[in-house]
């Protein structure tokens, strides 16, 4: 059983490294002094409209070829809200707690499925985050995989009119990244508890 289970972490570390890949991106920005506000305002608006660009073209395309490009847009949508993630942390001087917990809670945040009450906890100017179990682990993937089919679903079914399936699929995307945008201003902007696991949470 443990075998499986270190097996299993391995396989999601690698499915969540290639998905979220914030190694590979050097962030413009450095911790700012003053009003956060007048800076991550403009640059959570920047990244919804590159995140309406991205399900625009995709939503357009026509047949087949719009079927397949729902997993790379998937993709690119996760990358780039990551990168909003990491862009805000760094912000407030914070890139040090970019463990993969806080990035996917950000993500993930606005899901109905409530993931993350084992894992993270708010209280007042504090949140405390734990590694993720295997269950949650299993979970998020599961919810990755439905998000990206439920996307194709949408897509296919509006396929008739694609004018109209752009614009909408646009406006899902604006939504979902402002979301990632305002969780990951909220958490960065309060004192940050990475626990052990033997931790009570």
């Amino acid at each position: 059983m443990e075998n499986n289970f270190e097996n299993f972490q391995t396989f999601s570390d690698q499915i969540l490294d290639l998905l979220i890949d914030l190694d590979s991106y050097q962030s413009p920005y450095a911790k700012a002094v003053g009003d956060l506000e007048e800076i991550i305002t403009p640059l959570v608006r920047s990244y919804c409209m590159k995140s309406v660009a991205i399900s625009s073209v995709s939503s357009i395309l026509p047949g087949l070829i719009g079927g397949l490009a729902v997993v790379p847009e998937a993709i690119l949508l996760i990358k780039l809200q990551s990168r909003l993630v990491k862009d805000i942390a760094i912000l407030y001087g914070k890139e040090k707690y970019l463990t993969k917990e806080i990035i996917l809670y950000c993500l993930f945040k606005q899901s109905r499925i409530d993931l993350f009450e084992k894992t993270v906890k708010m209280t007042g100017t504090r949140m405390m985050f734990r590694s993720f179990s295997l269950d949650v682990l299993q979970i998020l993937l599961k919810k990755i995989g439905f998000e990206t089919e439920k996307r194709g679903i949408f897509k296919y079914s509006k396929r008739a009119a694609s004018l109209i399936g752009s614009v909408l699929g646009g406006a899902v995307s604006y939504a979902d990244t402002r979301i990632v945008g305002t969780t990951a201003k909220i958490v960065f902007s309060k004192e940050i508890h990475i626990l052990e696991d033997s931790d009570e949470i």
